[in-house]
């Protein structure tokens, strides 16, 4: 009878904890993402281009709402849906042409879109579950805007392209309480609109909750 009591609760704490390791989970969190300096860059194209002088400015950093639905299949893997929106990223100028003819304008540039990842993470019993890795692709839409101003002649664009790309990171999960945790992540996000070369660094910190 002893044997028979104690066979059963190791099978319902085993159970237990299976259901426990199992399940869905919601989060949301902001971030952004660092942009390397092309101001030396744009600068030699337009002077190349028009002669003259230029002299321009440019945001180091892009805003970014994320939200993130997962499974978790077990302790160590879970599978998440991804959706982010990024504040637009821009960058003015003024300049005289080779002519002598003054000029001004501005870009602006901005992504969203869905992406899937697998999250790995070592076991509960190493005692560094918290912490993940992560790797997926994704498929973000970029939106670009451009105006340009001469003397009375103002001149405007926009468009917008869509690709997919990869993206890996690592990060970790700091429990509140048994099911709400706040993560904090660093993603590394390549070939944004499926633009090879548009790669960028994505900071975050968010709230998960697990149901």
């Amino acid at each position: 009878m002893k044997k028979t009591l104690i066979a059963i609760a190791i099978t319902a704490a085993a159970f237990g904890a299976q259901a426990q390791a199992q399940g869905f989970y919601l989060g949301a969190g902001v971030g952004f993402n660092k942009v390397d300096n092309e101001l030396s860059t744009f600068n030699a194209g337009m002077v190349s281009a028009l002669g003259g002088s230029i002299s321009s400015t440019q945001e180091t950093s892009v805003r970014n709402l994320r939200l993130v639905g997962g499974y978790k299949v077990n302790e160590s893997v879970a599978f998440e849906v991804g959706y982010i929106n990024t504040s637009k990223w821009d960058l003015n100028f003024t300049g005289r042409s080779g002519g002598n003819v003054a000029y001004s304008g501005n870009g602006n540039v901005s992504f969203s879109g869905f992406d899937v990842a697998a999250v790995l993470r070592p076991s509960v019993a190493s005692g560094y579950n918290n912490f993940f890795a992560n790797v997926g692709v994704h498929s973000y839409k970029a939106k670009v805007g451009v105006g340009f101003t001469v003397g009375s002649t103002n001149i405007s664009s926009s468009e917008s392209e869509s690709g997919t790309g990869t993206m890996f990171g690592a990060g970790y999960d700091w429990k509140v309480d048994k099911d709400l945790a706040v993560r904090f992540a660093i993603t590394r996000i390549n070939k944004i609109a499926g633009e090879s070369g548009s790669n960028t660094t994505n900071y975050g910190v968010g709230l998960i909750k697990h149901f």
